[in-house]
């Protein structure tokens, strides 16, 4: 059983974490990592020519290695950042700003707002078109329709590779291979896809893609960005400071051209120790391994909900998954979410950052359930108990 991997069961052995897609809980192996860095190195990357810089600075591109196999990509394609949310707004402003004005820019109203919100600003900020794709009853039209929106006047194609609420489970290879046809570039955001299955961006054929590291069991504050090394030319950089330059006069700034013109300031050295350690876990453990178990606790939760007829959930007809939205009928979910607090199960009520999703949904807001590594049928056996105390207590007339 994992849980023995993450010391927070030890300080709370009654909690039911069943909230890993807002961030998952951190095993001891990434906690040691990130206590390396501060007990043993202690100093800046890139920056230092005596030993403890020098060392930080091969440990740091050891982990960039690392990131760049666990990809599939080149080393001079991953760029360390501080999150997804950075990373995407780098990603967007970069390549846009380039773009004719009046481009078309496609994405789905199913979208993440740290995905969304930024394709939002630069579209305006560079006078382009932002089209978004209105979901539908099924994946193949879902499909169909984003595909039809594709045209040559599109440059671009941004989407979530899961979405963050309900399973699409869209066909990557075939929308992938449309928007080629067309020149389009293809960005993903990859947050709710690396803790549960692996992705090949050069298989796929992805321009580039964006993910955080608290998402994979490691540390917050840090993430990656790949780009194409085709790409990379094309893209100017968003935040701009020191470690990126060649050279500074008062007419002219010379920036480095290679991926760590994404980088500037100081680097998150701790998370980007961790960052590593929670790559390592992830592939100890094995991508079989995780899919089996979670498709176990799917068919257990699926199960357990068909029993509840006060249960409502986001599609109608569940699939195997990672996470699911539902309600408790008549329930608000704030309400809902605090009496599970009282049996110390931890899951997600609000409209996680899909406005557009919910408004479409015709809900204000919705619980989620989502699972991790350390999650157990146990785990949903006291969800169940709880959701049972919640409609016993609202909507039975001894209630």
């Amino acid at each position: 059983m994992l849980k023995k991997d993450f010391p927070i069961f030890t300080k709370h052995p009654d909690l039911i974490y069943l909230d890993s897609a807002a961030t998952t809980l951190k095993p001891q192996s990434v906690i040691d990592a990130i206590n390396d860095y501060y007990i043993n190195y202690s100093s800046n990357s890139h920056r230092g020519i005596y030993d403890l810089a020098e060392k930080t600075t091969e440990k740091v591109e050891e982990v960039r290695i690392k990131i760049a196999d666990f990809l599939g990509s080149k080393i001079e394609e991953v760029a360390f950042t501080p999150g997804a949310t950075t990373g995407l707004n780098i990603l967007y402003y970069g390549y846009l700003k380039n773009v004719p004005k009046n481009s078309r820019v496609v994405v789905l109203e199913s979208e993440h707002n740290s995905n969304l919100l930024p394709l939002m600003k630069w579209c305006k900020e560079f006078s382009l078109k932002l089209e978004i794709v209105k979901l539908k009853n099924s994946v193949e039209e879902i499909e169909e329709n984003l595909i039809a929106f594709l045209d040559n006047q599109t440059v671009l194609l941004a989407l979530n590779f899961d979405s963050n609420v309900m399973p699409l489970n869209l066909n990557f290879e075939r929308i992938i291979q449309v928007a080629r046809g067309l020149n389009i570039k293809v960005f993903l955001d990859a947050c709710q896809t690396l803790a549960h299955k692996q992705i090949d961006v050069k298989k796929l054929k992805i321009d580039a893609l964006a993910f955080s590291a608290h998402k994979l069991y490691g540390p917050t504050g840090i993430g990656a960005i790949y780009i194409n090394e085709n790409l990379i030319s094309l893209l100017d950089p968003l935040i701009v400071g020191g470690g990126i330059v060649e050279d500074v006069q008062e007419s002219e700034v010379k920036y480095y051209t290679g991926i760590k013109k994404f980088e500037a300031g100081t680097l998150n050295m701790a998370g980007i120790f961790g960052f590593g350690a929670c790559i390592d876990y992830l592939l100890k453990i094995g991508y079989k391994s995780i899919v089996k178990q979670e498709k176990s606790l799917a068919k257990k939760l699926i199960l357990e909900f068909e029993k509840l007829e006060f249960i409502e959930t986001y599609p109608k007809f569940l699939k195997e998954n990672s996470l699911f939205a539902f309600n408790v009928k008549g329930v608000h979910p704030h309400d809902a979410a605090m009496i599970l607090n009282e049996d110390n199960v931890c899951i997600r009520a609000s409209q996680h950052c899909t406005h557009l999703l919910h408004e479409r949904l015709k809900i204000n807001a919705s619980l989620r359930v989502s699972f991790g590594v350390y999650s157990t049928k146990k785990d949903i056996d006291c969800l169940i108990d709880s959701l049972k105390k919640v409609n016993k207590y609202f909507n039975s007339i001894d209630g």
